[in-house]
Protein backbone atom coordinates (compact mmCIF):
# COMPACT_ATOMS: atom_id res chain seq x y z
CA UNK A 1 0.00 0.00 0.00
CA UNK A 2 1.06 3.68 -1.05
CA UNK A 3 2.19 5.76 1.78
CA UNK A 4 3.89 8.94 2.15
CA UNK A 5 6.18 7.61 -1.53
CA UNK A 6 6.88 4.15 0.33
CA UNK A 7 5.34 0.93 -1.33
CA UNK A 8 6.40 -2.30 0.52
CA UNK A 9 9.29 -1.01 1.52
CA UNK A 10 10.39 0.50 -1.82
CA UNK A 11 10.65 4.46 -1.73
CA UNK A 12 9.83 6.81 -4.37
CA UNK A 13 11.23 10.28 -5.27
CA UNK A 14 8.10 12.07 -5.53
CA UNK A 15 9.39 15.41 -6.88
CA UNK A 16 11.63 13.31 -9.76
CA UNK A 17 8.04 11.76 -10.33
CA UNK A 18 6.56 14.57 -10.84
CA UNK A 19 8.72 15.86 -12.91
CA UNK A 20 9.00 13.22 -15.31
CA UNK A 21 5.10 13.10 -15.06
CA UNK A 22 5.08 17.23 -16.46
CA UNK A 23 7.86 16.81 -19.12
CA UNK A 24 7.41 18.37 -22.40
CA UNK A 25 8.41 14.47 -24.18
CA UNK A 26 5.48 12.74 -21.74
CA UNK A 27 2.53 15.91 -22.84
CA UNK A 28 3.44 14.96 -26.70
CA UNK A 29 3.45 11.51 -25.99
CA UNK A 30 -0.26 11.99 -24.39
CA UNK A 31 -1.08 14.43 -27.34
CA UNK A 32 -0.12 11.72 -30.03
CA UNK A 33 -1.76 8.94 -28.16
CA UNK A 34 -5.01 11.60 -27.53
CA UNK A 35 -5.43 12.72 -31.51
CA UNK A 36 -4.95 8.58 -32.81
CA UNK A 37 -8.02 8.24 -30.65
CA UNK A 38 -9.62 10.88 -31.82
CA UNK A 39 -8.95 10.04 -35.47
CA UNK A 40 -9.95 6.22 -35.14
CA UNK A 41 -13.17 7.81 -33.95
CA UNK A 42 -13.57 10.26 -36.45
CA UNK A 43 -12.97 7.29 -39.05
CA UNK A 44 -15.68 5.54 -37.81
CA UNK A 45 -17.94 8.86 -37.79
CA UNK A 46 -20.06 10.44 -40.40
CA UNK A 47 -19.81 13.59 -38.26
CA UNK A 48 -16.09 13.80 -37.71
CA UNK A 49 -16.94 15.42 -34.10
CA UNK A 50 -13.68 13.97 -32.01
CA UNK A 51 -11.02 16.35 -30.43
CA UNK A 52 -8.15 15.92 -28.55
CA UNK A 53 -6.17 18.58 -26.59
CA UNK A 54 -4.26 18.97 -23.71
CA UNK A 55 -6.12 19.38 -20.00
CA UNK A 56 -5.62 23.41 -19.20
CA UNK A 57 -3.97 23.60 -15.69
CA UNK A 58 -3.31 20.29 -15.56
CA UNK A 59 0.25 19.60 -12.83
CA UNK A 60 1.25 16.92 -14.73
CA UNK A 61 1.01 15.83 -18.47
CA UNK A 62 -2.51 15.03 -19.10
CA UNK A 63 -4.78 14.80 -22.45
CA UNK A 64 -8.62 14.79 -23.51
CA UNK A 65 -10.53 13.20 -26.39
CA UNK A 66 -14.31 14.50 -26.39
CA UNK A 67 -17.37 14.43 -28.84
CA UNK A 68 -18.28 17.62 -30.26
CA UNK A 69 -21.93 17.95 -30.43
CA UNK A 70 -23.27 14.66 -30.86
CA UNK A 71 -23.16 13.34 -27.34
CA UNK A 72 -26.02 11.01 -28.13
CA UNK A 73 -24.36 9.52 -30.64
CA UNK A 74 -21.23 9.01 -28.87
CA UNK A 75 -23.30 7.03 -25.74
CA UNK A 76 -25.25 4.57 -28.14
CA UNK A 77 -21.56 3.92 -30.27
CA UNK A 78 -19.17 4.60 -27.61
CA UNK A 79 -16.67 5.36 -30.00
CA UNK A 80 -14.42 6.81 -27.18
CA UNK A 81 -14.13 3.09 -25.31
CA UNK A 82 -14.04 0.89 -29.07
CA UNK A 83 -10.63 3.31 -29.87
CA UNK A 84 -9.22 3.32 -26.85
CA UNK A 85 -6.58 1.10 -28.37
CA UNK A 86 -6.06 3.40 -30.83
CA UNK A 87 -3.72 5.18 -28.75
CA UNK A 88 -1.48 2.58 -27.46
Amino acid sequence: MAKNGTITGLKFDEAAIKKLLSSEEVQDDLNRRGQAIADACNADSSWGGYESGPVDGAEVASVNVWSIGENDDEARRQRLIRFMDAGA
